[in-house]
């Protein structure tokens, strides 16, 4: 990205809202082949009567907490494949509870009421557009139970119970476990398919399992509807499980891998999904290219923003007083989309219910759709430079508009091929 960008404010308020329904849980949320899938994915849970107290002691003591350095924490849990032997633990958790930040931990109970800390836990495979990431770390040398992962699809009426780390104050990280229904068995959002509960989930419980009767995860939490109660999202386990085998088969060339993220790439511009197409960027170009840009948005719409309370408090009305529906309505009405957008997500960043990282990635997508046209075919024309980690390719797009030619800059990240800088010729 080359030059200074002019925000035009593309995203609709409808659509950033729908977003944020899921992706409010924020933070303040070659491969070893050690363990058999068998032993991770269950195809059903047999009928038992659905006994909380019964889950809390089988399912607590592999619910841990999720420390990203420097950014906040969330909810995690570990796979069933820990095998005490030569073998890597697995943990499973949300995209937007690692995204911002480059250290992790992991702290949980032991089954004697010890408190368990790891402190080198390493990220190894992402979906950012299903908030998923798995990460692993070396056997600790003993038995660790972990959870089951059950591949078969749950049903309406279906009694859960989910698993997390709530915030009450910045120092309480008490585990809880709040029961519930499915309630719809498939809600798309957005693109994107969650499994909905009446289960209580809270910020905190981002990347928690939500399990069955016997103490096998469906989904994993990771947000709820905005202004209504007890509507919560669930990531359905089956997007685990992809992400997983995906992680466990081998690579291929990188020629290959990158034309496949290439091409996934011009799909999401394609179909017009900026927020999904912005997280094909790696996390050094949102920091490096990207932010700069953001925090002269973000100072700008902070003057724009004292200048319209000036205004509303001229009008009779006390800023403080309305609630954040409220501002976002009045804002919307006084301001121009250009002036409205930032001011948006500066608000939604402010309020914690979107994280910094949440903000680079979206405030990216509003230029998506300038940088590239709709694309009827891309090619990569040659490699400048490839090798497992980056590479450096020519590309030529063709659509209604001609040809359009750019470089590339990729680097394997976190499991998968991301675009590091882009220059159009």
């Amino acid at each position: 990205m080359q030059g200074h960008l002019n925000p035009i404010a593309r995203f609709s308020r409808s659509c950033l809202l729908g977003l944020l329904m899921v992706s409010t849980m924020g933070l303040y949320g070659c491969p070893s082949q050690a363990g058999s899938e068998n032993t991770i994915i269950k195809k059903n849970c047999a009928e038992k009567p659905f006994k909380t107290t019964t889950l809390q002691k089988s399912v607590r003591s592999s619910v841990v907490r999720i420390i990203a350095g420097g950014t906040g924490s969330g909810t995690g849990f570990v796979l069933k494949n820990g095998d005490g032997g030569d073998g890597e633990l697995y943990f499973a958790t949300n995209y937007h509870v690692v995204a911002a930040a480059d250290s992790f931990e992991a702290e949980w109970e032991n089954g004697d009421n010890t408190t368990v800390r790891i402190v080198d836990l390493e990220v190894v495979k992402v979906n950012p557009k299903e908030d998923l990431a798995l990460l692993k770390t070396s056997s600790l040398g003993r038995k660790v139970p972990g959870l089951n992962l059950n591949s078969k699809a749950v049903s309406v009426g279906q009694e859960v119970a989910a698993f997390g780390f709530p915030f009450v104050t910045a120092s309480d990280f008490t585990l809880t476990v709040e029961g519930g229904e499915i309630t719809a068995e498939k809600r798309t959002i957005d693109n994107r398919e969650f499994i909905q509960s009446n289960a209580n989930i809270n910020p905190g419980n981002s990347g928690g399992p939500v399990v069955d009767a016997c103490g096998h995860v469906v989904g994993i939490a990771t947000g709820k509807a905005r202004e209504q109660e007890r509507i919560s999202l669930i990531v359905p386990v089956a997007r685990l499980i992809e992400l997983y085998r995906d992680y466990k088969a081998p690579r291929k060339t990188p020629e290959e891998e990158i034309e496949a993220r290439i091409q996934a790439f011009f799909d999401a511009v394609n179909f017009e999904q900026a927020y999904d197409a912005a997280g094909f960027m790696s996390r050094g170009f949102l920091r490096g290219q990207v932010q700069p840009v953001f925090e002269q948005s973000l100072d700008d719409s902070s003057r724009k923003l004292d200048e319209a309370k000036k205004v509303l408090a001229e009008k009779g009305y006390n800023w403080d007083s309305l609630n954040f529906e409220q501002q976002l309505e009045i804002m919307e009405q006084i301001l121009s989309q250009e002036e409205f957008f930032p001011i948006q997500l500066l608000l939604l960043i402010e309020s914690g219910q979107m994280n910094v990282y949440q903000g680079l990635r979206a405030y990216f997508a509003i230029f998506i759709n300038r940088i590239f046209d709709p694309v009827d075919s891309s090619r990569v024309v040659r490699y400048d430079s490839v090798s497992p980690e980056a590479a450096t390719l020519r590309i030529e797009a063709k659509g209604p508009n001609g040809v359009r030619r750019y470089i590339f800059n990729m680097k394997y990240e976190w499991g998968d091929w991301v675009i590091d800088g882009i220059e159009a010729l």
